[in-house]
């Protein structure tokens, strides 16, 4: 079983199955390369180094490390519960801090508390990469991005399949002064989330910019609004543009909602189909 904290450059290939007992800690300047066709397994319930954010649950934990995980359509990476009969819960999920790279491609995430926490904080400039990925039963989000403390952060979220979460599908979020987000979330399918479906924030501090395209995403059978944007930057762009939302499952929500505040906004909203 593995366990630990990296010390050197690691890759896990598709020669192995790597059974995952407790926390794997990437740290700064390592760099954990998962090949296409890797399957890792997370002991349920579990965690030998009672550590990390779920001291009860194996996380893979990357603090200012990096993490590269590219399958392909035909050799997915698969991070996934041990057990034969697995839940959502069982193990603890991916969480990222700090500057280094995270790269996801071709990836199936499920049966953790949470797909994938990303947190920056600081002046740094960063470029996370989901994209081609399966993200699903979760007993929190499904992917999690925040960029704060004057973090200059480009997400692309794109061809991703996320759903069968007890929070929000996708949830982008930037604070604090100086931060400026650009995310593209493009041609995702999200469903059957109990929160939003696609949930992108941003807080009214000083000189912040938020920058947003959503569009030609699928969004339907989540619990709260299918795409929520509350927007408060001092310049925020938003972009809506080509989507599909439907079936709402709370009939106090909307198929879309848009607060577009700032000293500079700019909200384009066409082309969608919201029944």
């Amino acid at each position: 079983p593995y366990s630990g904290t990296l010390t050197q450059d690691t890759t896990w290939t598709a020669d192995n199955v790597y059974l995952i007992s407790g926390d794997v800690t990437v740290p700064l300047g390592v760099t954990l390369t998962i090949n296409a066709g890797a399957v890792i397994k997370f002991q349920a319930l579990s965690d030998d180094s009672s550590g990390g954010n779920d001291t009860a649950r194996s996380e893979l934990i990357i603090t200012n490390g990096s993490l590269i995980a590219e399958g392909t359509p035909s050799e997915p990476i698969i991070l996934t519960s041990n057990t034969g009969t697995p839940a959502a819960g069982d193990w603890g999920g991916i969480r990222h801090t700090g500057n280094g790279q995270l790269t996801l491609r071709y990836a199936t995430i499920e049966y953790a508390t949470l797909g994938v926490d990303y947190r920056v904080d600081g002046g740094f400039i960063v470029a996370p990469v989901i994209e081609n990925s399966t993200i699903r039963d979760s007993t929190g989000r499904g992917l999690y991005l925040e960029g704060k403390g004057g973090v200059n952060l480009t997400a692309s979220i794109i061809n991703n399949v996320v759903h069968g979460h007890s929070s929000e599908g996708i949830y982008v979020a930037a604070t604090e002064t100086n931060t400026a987000i650009t995310a593209t979330v493009t041609n995702n399918h999200v469903y059957s989330n109990n929160r939003s479906g696609i949930y992108l924030e941003s807080s009214s501090y000083s000189n912040s910019a938020f920058t947003a395209l959503v569009n030609n995403n699928q969004v339907h059978d989540n619990y709260y609004y299918g795409i929520h944007t509350n927007s408060r930057s001092t310049t925020n762009d938003v972009q809506i543009v080509g989507n599909t939302v439907y079936s709402i499952t709370n009939s106090s929500s909307w198929g879309i909602y848009v607060d577009n505040r700032g000293n500079s906004s700019r909200l384009e909203m066409v082309n969608n189909t919201v029944y």
